[in-house]
């Protein structure tokens, strides 16, 4: 028969009041109560930070978590500490209210930004002319050399830096002075002005010389300043008659509209460009007013592409949808003659 062990083997049992007095009933900790923020959007922490950067403040922030889940946040201005919030159930309700409350506390502070130091090449920049948009002077040399049976104008284009500038330009063009017109030391803010000014000076040279007549007179003029019937620009009423065109489909389709708007009577579009974020663009071209006048297809942003990506694809778009425009009203003046 197996043995059972008497009860005065097992370990010594001790009364309950005994226990409790020797093992008290601790509570668990209260837990904190943390404040919650209806609107944390974000938009109070921008509007904070770009006030302190035009201010040249410099602000930090640092949290405590004093318990799980609740976070306290100090907010500090240049080593100064400014304010303390919280608890709060997350940190980006602590620094949203924190913004909220301080960012009117921050008139109290000088402005410590720099002032930018004016750069040498500012200096170097021209005064934009006020005649420069009032005509399409690089189209009005283009047609010129076009008319005279003689090769492009050559441009020479520089810059001090890319995206600041100043861009210098230069134009010579056969039976142009030894001079080049423009400017390699008197710059602009882009290159886009640069390269109007120095096809302006050429234009206004040209008139001075009695080689081109003034806008609105379509008739080229020869090399020696007399009107050459041999080879006119086409006039308005040239270009209404399909027949003067002679366009065939050759070249880059930047090419092909060039010369339909010069066989058209047109001058060059310019383009107009909108840049969005990272390298997205929109783009549109953009006719003289003489151009709309004679053709009111033509009227306003015309051939718009938007949303794409890098200026080149941006404007190849752009020509193409141009190009349809253009063969359009070329049809029409072929049904209508």
């Amino acid at each position: 028969m197996e043995d059972v062990p008497s009860y005065r083997s097992q370990p010594a049992l001790i009364p309950m009041v005994d226990f409790e007095l020797a093992n008290p009933y601790t509570p668990p900790p209260t837990r904190l109560q943390t404040l919650r923020l209806e609107d944390n959007s974000g938009i109070y922490a921008s509007n904070f930070h770009v006030a302190c950067q035009e201010k040249g403040l410099t602000p930090h922030f640092t949290f405590r978590e004093p318990a799980q889940g609740a976070f306290i946040i100090t907010l500090s201005i240049d080593g100064q500490k400014l304010d303390e919030l919280g608890p709060y159930a997350s940190k980006k309700d602590a620094k949203e209210a924190i913004c909220k409350l301080c960012v009117a506390k921050l008139g109290a502070y000088d402005n410590r930004k720099k002032r930018k130091s004016v750069s040498p090449e500012t200096d170097a920049l021209a005064m934009v002319p006020a005649t420069l948009n009032e005509e399409n002077w690089t189209s009005t040399l283009l047609e010129y050399c076009q008319g005279n049976k003689i090769p492009q104008a050559t441009y020479t284009e520089s810059c001090t830096h890319p995206s600041r500038g100043p861009h210098f330009c230069t134009v010579r063009f056969p039976g142009s002075p030894i001079t080049p017109f423009g400017s390699s030391t008197l710059g602009f803010k882009n290159k886009k002005d640069a390269k109007k000014a120095a096809s302006m000076d050429a234009v206004l040279w040209l008139r001075g010389q009695g080689k081109l007549d003034e806008i609105g007179n379509d008739q080229s003029m020869s090399l020696d300043g007399a009107a050459d019937p041999a080879n006119p620009l086409p006039t308005f009423h040239d270009a209404m008659n399909v027949n003067s065109c002679g366009i065939a489909p050759q070249g880059s389709i930047g090419k092909q509209v060039q010369d339909l708007c010069l066989a058209l009577g047109f001058t060059q579009p310019e383009f107009e460009i909108e840049p969005l974020a990272g390298a997205f663009c929109n783009l549109h071209a953009r006719f003289l007013p003489r151009d709309v006048a004679r053709e009111p297809r033509l009227a306003g942003p015309i051939a718009p592409v938007t949303n794409v990506f890098g200026k080149k694809v941006a404007k190849e778009e752009c020509w193409r949808e141009l190009l349809k425009i253009l063969e359009a009203i070329r049809k029409s003046r072929m049904h209508d003659g």
